[in-house]
């Protein structure tokens, strides 16, 4: 049986080859977007949405999670205990969570959840055990898929492939990875099958006992159960096949981009016609449920015109909340006209929940810019209002 050692070893040699892989990824993107940070940075959102395939099983939803936008709110710092210092403060989840919930994020709104929720169930003290990832070292997290468990995840921050290694090498309970390479990149593999024998157990084995496919770089990392799922991303960070190939995703990234959000989901599934009706025929079986059904019974005339995608984030702006949503169409009239009625929906609308979208904020910017709307709603009392509630808004043709 391959020692740990071995499997550091194993890890140190796909660090230092994918060390130049960020800049290659860099080289790839054909964003119209200046690279954040500087020219040789992706973006801050589309380094990371970059690495999700182009395919019907992540078209549905991808999820970015900012734990560094998070770690600049107000109650994230007022969360810190007497004498811990920022680092420390960064590793506790718990200071995440009471952040959160200071902010009413309670509730995993834009289906945002925790980091441990999202990408390991006790996650974090797996990747500190097995890899020395702690979560004061991860800017942002990306979930991409909406149903378990085909989801594919990936952390961006600052990785030491040192310590990793070193890491590896003296984790004596971990299980050894077995080094692979797809189409001359390597990567780790602890497998995608179940073994409930090995649940939870480190380096990376989930509460089914998967241990899934990682890649490593000094910029990100990589993990998916499923190989052709893995590959696929393999692919999107060589340059082919990623979501950032099409049109409308590199639109929505450009302008998501420009805003330091605390989380955003993406989906290419609007709300049309068919699924209003769906949602009515259901909830008007019940009288109970009266209130949910007069949400969708939107005269056509009244609802947007169609779009290609829509993407809802949340984020703080100084002390004050705000939501953004951008809407990608496929004419450039067709996001003009959609202006008017998002601003009508805003002021006469109601939500799921029966309240007027028109109580909720104070004020509400809706412009257009060729074929991207972005809608900026502040005044909410929490910071970001629940996917579910927005739904009725976004309603289309």
């Amino acid at each position: 049986m391959r020692t740990a050692a071995q499997a550091a070893t194993d890890i140190h040699g796909i660090l230092t080859s994918m060390g130049t892989r960020f800049a290659a990824l860099c080289l790839a993107l054909t964003l119209g977007v200046a690279c954040g940070g500087g020219e040789d940075e992706p973006g801050r959102y589309s380094e990371l949405l970059w690495l999700v395939p182009d395919t019907d099983a992540f078209h549905a939803g991808v999820t970015v999670v900012d734990y560094e936008a998070i770690r600049a709110l107000p109650g994230y710092q007022a969360s810190r205990p007497a004498g811990q210092t920022d680092e420390e403060l960064a590793g506790d989840p718990l200071a995440f969570r009471k952040a959160l919930g200071w902010h009413g994020m309670v509730g995993a709104p834009l289906g945002i959840l925790s980091f441990e929720d999202q990408y390991f169930p006790d996650g974090v003290a797996i990747l500190e055990e097995g890899f020395g990832i702690s979560l004061g070292a991860i800017d942002r997290t990306l979930a991409a898929g909406t149903a378990p468990p085909r989801y594919l995840y990936a952390i961006a921050g600052a990785f030491d492939p040192d310590a990793i290694e070193a890491q590896a090498a003296t984790c004596e309970d971990c299980v050894p990875g077995e080094r692979r390479d797809y189409r001359g990149e390597p990567y780790v593999t602890w497998g995608g099958e179940m073994a409930l024998d090995k649940r939870m157990a480190p380096p990376a084995f989930d509460e089914f006992g998967r241990g899934g496919h990682f890649v490593f770089t000094d910029d990100y990392v990589i993990r998916s159960n499923f190989l052709q799922d893995f590959e696929a991303s393999i692919d999107a960070s060589l340059g082919e096949g990623s979501l950032l190939n099409d049109d409308a995703y590199r639109l929505a990234s450009e302008e998501l981009d420009r805003h330091e959000l605390v989380g955003l989901f993406i989906s290419t599934q609007g709300y049309g016609s068919e699924h209003a009706q769906n949602m009515a025929d259901q909830l008007s079986e019940n009288d109970t449920l009266e209130r949910f059904a007069r949400a969708w019974d939107v005269p056509a005339g009244e609802r947007l015109r169609a779009f290609q995608l829509f993407a809802v984030g949340a984020g703080l702006a100084g002390d004050e909340p705000f939501t953004l949503i951008v809407l990608v169409h496929p004419t450039e009239a067709a996001a003009q006209e959609n202006v008017e009625r998002l601003n009508e929906r805003l002021a006469t609308g109601v939500a799921e929940a029966d309240f007027p979208f028109a109580s909720v904020f104070t004020s509400t910017e809706v412009t257009s810019n060729g074929r991207v709307l972005v809608a900026t709603l502040r005044g909410e009392d929490r910071l970001g209002l629940a996917l579910s509630s927005f739904e009725p808004l976004l309603l289309h043709e």
